[in-house]
C-alpha cells in the first residue's frame, strides 16, 4: 500500500512539471525514487537481493552543465528463515556532468 502512494504522488509531480523548454537551468534539482540493491560478502557464493528501498537526492547546479550532488539511499531485506531484519543506508555526495540541450543526459561519480 506504501508504493502505491509513493506511485501516486510521483504521477502528480510529473503532472504539474513544466516541459523542459520551458525552463532556465534550476538552481537546485530534487530526485526520489525506487532502489535496488544486490550485495555479496567477500565469502559468499550467492548474492543477496534488497528489494525493497529508496533514494533521494539533490543536485546544486554550478553551470549549465556541472552539478554537486548528495544522495541518500536506503534498503531493506527481512531474512525469513532467521526471523532477521537488515537494513542498509548509504550516504553519497560527488559531481555530475550532464549534456546542454533539451534532452539532457548525465553521468555521476559518488562516493561516501
Amino acid at each position: 500500500m506504501k508504493w502505491l502512494g509513493g506511485m501516486a504522488l510521483c504521477l502528480m509531480v510529473i503532472g504539474f512539471a513544466a516541459p523542459a523548454a520551458a525552463q532556465d537551468t534550476p538552481k537546485a534539482e530534487v530526485s526520489v525514487g525506487y532502489n535496488w540493491l544486490t550485495a555479496k560478502a567477500s565469502g559468499d557464493e550467492e548474492w543477496e537481493k534488497f528489494p525493497k528501498g529508496w533514494y533521494a537526492d539533490v543536485a546544486g547546479n554550478i553551470s549549465d552543465t556541472l552539478s554537486i550532488v548528495g544522495q541518500v539511499t536506503g534498503n531493506y531485506k527481512t531474512f525469513e528463515d532467521e526471523e532477521f531484519k537488515l537494513n542498509v543506508h548509504t550516504y553519497m555526495a560527488g559531481i555530475r556532468g550532464s549534456s546542454p540541450g533539451r534532452v539532457r543526459g548525465f553521468g555521476q561519480v559518488l562516493v561516501g
